[in-house]
């Protein structure tokens, strides 16, 4: 007499699928979780946006999108260096940033 069979699980089948399920075609996942969200550019930004992504991706990986959270990270760094409350304006706060950039960014 042969032993008895065990029976199986959908979970079962479904586990066993996955095993053998090839790798997912594409691009890999990112390690870091990236939101989605709209920004608007204006002419010149966008041409300084598609010549930094055109020069930097012939020598490396990178998307607009890098290049952007770049950006923001950049300036969250200059814009904790200043003392913000002494601005009454964003251009005020821009034209700071900038003269800081013009001379090396050094912090008060």
């Amino acid at each position: 007499m042969s032993p008895a069979k065990k029976k199986g699980t959908f979970a079962d089948l479904y586990e066993a699928e996955r095993r053998v399920r090839p790798a997912r075609a594409g691009r890999p996942r990112s390690l870091r979780q990236r939101k989605q969200t709209t920004i608007y550019l204006t002419p010149e930004q966008k041409e300084i946006l598609n010549d930094l992504h055109y020069a930097w991706s012939k020598r490396f990986k990178v998307d607009r999108s890098d290049i952007v959270g770049l950006s923001i990270d950049m300036l969250a760094r200059m814009v904790s260096m200043l003392d913000t409350s002494e601005f009454q304006t964003f251009e005020s706060l821009k034209v700071q940033i900038s003269r800081n950039i013009d001379s090396g960014f050094t912090a008060k």
